[in-house]
């Protein structure tokens, strides 16, 4: 694993950095490069706020199916447990986890997890899920959605190279 910064030992720029971040492991490995850092979580507060980008239940969705498909286990232990914050019913989490929606008729579901199999494994979408996005969530909701997969694979990426473990639910 990949070096975190240990509390105490954190210089004065990575302190701020930390005193504006969530205190999970993500920003004490990535507070080793606190500029980069700063950016990528100004990019996660965007994508995090359901108000600016997608609604939560979709954007945890995304998260935890990206972080299954690159296998990365904090991305996906730290999104099922928004998931769960965010009242998401276990039988829902596990489901997108495996790509199933949580019920044959939810076709939001079916075209999200569509969606990220697509950009995750083909680097893109086909014609007929572009339309379908574009007709359910707009022009913005395609970026959105996009921008979120992206962030989400980045986040992925990171995280399993790094070995980053998952916090224990008392230290956040």
């Amino acid at each position: 694993m990949w070096k975190l910064i240990e509390a105490g030992q954190e210089t004065e720029e990575q302190r701020t950095l930390l005193a504006r971040t969530p205190p999970i492991n993500l920003f004490r490995l990535l507070g080793h490069h606190p500029p980069l850092a700063a950016r990528i979580a100004a990019l996660g507060a965007q994508v995090m706020n359901d108000e600016v980008a997608l609604p939560a239940r979709v954007r945890e969705l995304i998260a935890l199916r990206v972080g299954r498909l690159f296998g990365s286990a904090y991305v996906e232990g730290q999104h099922r447990r928004v998931a769960q914050r965010l009242g998401i019913p276990d039988c829902d989490i596990v489901g997108w986890l495996l790509g199933l929606p949580a019920s044959d008729i939810d076709l939001d579901q079916q075209l999200l997890l569509r969606a990220v199999e697509s950009m995750v494994t083909g680097f893109a979408l086909e014609p007929n899920d572009v339309a379908a996005i574009e007709l359910r969530w707009g022009d913005s909701g395609l970026i959105a959605i996009a921008v979120t997969v992206g962030y989400f694979t980045m986040l992925s990426l990171i995280t399993r190279a790094a070995g980053l473990e998952l916090e224990s639910p008392r230290d956040v």
